[in-house]
């Protein structure tokens, strides 16, 4: 039952159940490093380890912060080439686009 529930949230938008262990393997590293799961897990922040699994190797959504609508996105690069992500600089100029700078004068 939790291996399947960490199983199924490989699936959404852009499944990621066609990536190899090794491709899983980098993007559960760097969420862990990217997102401070060390210093939460250690300091006892983390309620549900199953969260935190589902959280470090679930597909990211087009809703999420760093979501991609590409499914071969992998942080801003493609998985298999590590070429730049060409969607990636479109969804960050929306983004950007609706969170105008507010002038500080």
């Amino acid at each position: 039952m939790l291996s399947q529930t960490i199983l199924d949230s490989l699936n959404g938008e852009a499944p990621a159940a066609d990536r190899t262990v090794e491709q899983l393997g980098a993007r559960i590293v760097l969420r862990w490093n990217q997102r401070s799961w060390a210093e939460k897990f250690y300091s006892g922040q983390i309620d549900s380890l199953v969260g935190a699994a589902i959280a470090m190797v679930r597909s990211l959504r087009t809703t999420d912060r760093d979501g991609c609508g590409n499914p071969r996105c992998e942080a801003g690069k493609d998985v298999d080439t590590g070429v730049p992500c060409h969607v990636c600089p479109e969804r960050l100029a929306a983004r950007r686009a609706s969170f105008p700078l507010v002038s500080l004068r």
